[in-house]
């Protein structure tokens, strides 16, 4: 009984339960922190890449707004007497504001629907731009037409694909940015007399001009 007695109230051993509970709290604060590191490595991954997507992106948007702003579009439509009105479009190939081929054609050809009558903002034309790395960026835009709030101004939305190779169609509710340029629309009109058949006849000149103002940036959320 004395020898169990003894035993019960020995201290010897103490330090090594101590030493072992000391591990023990080690252990778990270093399984903490581990877990925390890994989590912000993976975190801090994804930041890096979605600021590399993002300036891939907004670099080539950036191009076409410098493209169209500050473009003019020019309609001449001249009616003498009772005969059909002569209208003279503008060459896009005359306008030193916008340095894409494709942009200039297709801009103008816009345009010149609008003008006719035969576009509405919900006819859009799909086209891709490539950055300065390859990547390829995928566009959808629309020019409003004649009963649109805002007539020949351009709306366009921007998609970056996850990875090269794979395709993306943007439209109004998905997409990653959006570029918004203004059109500013003037008309003018000049009567004169023209002489036709050794007759004086009324003769009006009215041209129609939009000029592409500085264009709008903004990303999904900050339209949401």
């Amino acid at each position: 009984m004395q020898r169990l007695q003894k035993k019960l109230h020995s201290k010897r051993g103490a330090s090594i339960m101590i030493a072992l509970l000391f591990f023990l709290v080690c252990l778990m604060v270093g399984g903490v922190v581990l877990t925390a590191a890994a989590a912000n490595a993976g975190r801090l991954a994804h930041l890096r890449q979605d600021q590399q997507s993002y300036f891939i992106l907004s670099a080539a948007v950036r191009l076409l707004r410098d493209d169209l702003q500050g473009a003019v579009y020019t309609v001449k439509e001249t009616k003498t007497g009772s005969a059909n009105a002569k209208v003279e479009y503008a060459d896009p190939k005359a306008d030193a504001a916008l340095q894409n081929v494709y942009l200039k054609t297709q801009l103008c050809a816009w345009a010149k629907e609008v003008y006719n009558g035969k576009r509405d903002q919900n006819k859009a034309i799909s086209f891709t731009i490539k950055s300065n790395n390859g990547r390829t960026v995928f566009a959808t835009a629309y020019m409003q037409g004649k009963g649109g709030a805002a007539p020949y101004s351009v709306e366009a939305f921007f998609l970056l694909p996850a990875k090269e190779g794979d395709t993306a169609t943007p439209d109004k509710n998905h997409y990653d940015m959006r570029l918004y340029i203004p059109a500013a629309l003037t008309l003018r009109e000049d009567a004169s007399m023209t002489v036709v058949n050794g007759k004086e006849t009324p003769t009006v000149l009215t041209v129609t001009t939009v000029t592409f103002g500085a264009g709008v940036i903004s990303q999904a959320e900050e339209d949401a």
